[in-house]
């Protein structure tokens, strides 16, 4: 069993949160098209009555986009509880950091929903529903209703992806202070070492 150092193990911790924030930026992207997509739906396809197959086809995969954003959040947020784990075991992070970490946690639940709650289903997987269940509706007035629903929730998880962003950029900055803080403490301890070694060990 191999016994990594408190400096490379922050360091990896570090790199994941990293490209937690590139997966999470991504999805932000995406959610942000992915509400311009559901207006022209409701452009193209708000005011008829009934869809054709090739339509309702258009509808479904907007649905299975938003599923797979949420899919996709699932994993960060996973991801981060992972992280936030391993790094109190370790004792990498103190209670500050890991509120942050914790922070960025209770933004994603709501948009993914509750661990352990069927009940609870997460904005991302209920717009995702709109968007499926859309396709099925005959009067382009429900429709319409559906896809604008769809649309404020769609705007809620964005915001939701950004909040969420903004902890980790807080956690990522506390981090640094707290490495640089670290580092000088070392270099100080090795320094007076240094300096009874060379007056004899007195």
């Amino acid at each position: 069993m191999s016994i990594v150092s408190v400096g490379t193990l922050e360091k990896e911790l570090q790199d994941a949160i990293e490209k937690i924030k590139i997966l999470l930026k991504n999805q932000k992207l995406r959610q942000e098209t992915a509400w311009t997509r559901t207006g022209r739906l409701i452009t193209n396809f708000g005011r008829l009555d009934q869809l054709s197959p090739e339509q309702q086809s258009e509808v479904r995969q907007a649905g299975l986009e938003q599923n797979d954003i949420t899919s996709k959040l699932d994993g960060a947020r996973k991801d981060i509880r992972q992280i936030q784990r391993r790094g109190v075991y370790n004792k990498i992070y103190n209670e500050a950091a890991a509120a942050k970490l914790q922070g960025a946690l209770d933004e994603l639940d709501p948009l993914v929903g509750i661990p352990g709650e069927a009940s609870k289903d997460g904005l991302s997987r209920v717009a995702a529903a709109k968007l499926d269940g859309a396709a099925r509706l005959k009067s382009g007035g429900e429709r319409t209703g559906s896809f604008r629903e769809a649309q404020v929730l769609q705007s809620q998880v964005a915001a939701g992806i950004q909040k969420a962003l903004d902890f980790l950029d807080k956690w990522s900055s506390y981090q640094e202070v707290i490495r640089i803080a670290r580092e000088i403490k070392e270099a100080q301890i090795l320094n007076n070492n240094e300096i009874k070694k060379a007056g004899g060990g007195k």
